[in-house]
């Protein structure tokens, strides 16, 4: 699983976004004990925000599902 999130979206001022980047760290270390092989999981962290260079960060989770 490949997990994707910009830098900015915990700045927002919108209350749900600005929570994402703690929920989804919540998730990582869950997902992290319920998978086989800590390898299969990766968390990246981005420059920017929500909206920002999608098209970049497909492209890295492709490259990392294609390496599995």
């Amino acid at each position: 699983m490949y997990l994707s999130l910009g830098l900015n979206e915990e700045k927002s001022r919108n209350p749900r976004m600005a929570l994402v980047g703690e929920k989804t760290k919540e998730a990582f270390e869950i997902l992290k004990k319920e998978l086989e092989s800590e390898g299969d999981l990766k968390l990246e962290w981005n420059p920017g925000g929500h909206f920002d260079e999608v098209t970049l960060r497909y492209q890295k989770a492709l490259l990392w599902l294609m390496k599995k």
